[in-house]
């Protein structure tokens, strides 16, 4: 099997911590200043996603069996 790196865009937040995919292709971004960024285009794009989150930075995230994101 032979890697490639594949230039994609990037959130706007600053440098990304984590990264965590979903089952349905959609790409979660945490960063440490401005918070979590969603990709449903496999990372061509990204909107700032917060859905009820108060705390703005996300150095960690983790997909749980039920395909939530925390």
């Amino acid at each position: 099997v032979r890697a490639q790196l594949v230039p994609l865009g990037t959130p706007e937040g600053g440098p990304v911590s984590d990264l965590v995919r979903t089952p349905d292709g959609t790409v979660y971004a945490g960063t440490p200043r401005t918070g979590v960024f969603r990709s449903t285009d496999a990372g061509l794009s990204w909107t700032l996603f917060r859905d009820g989150m108060v705390r703005f930075g996300a150095t960690d995230l983790h997909l749980a069996a039920d395909g939530a994101v925390y």
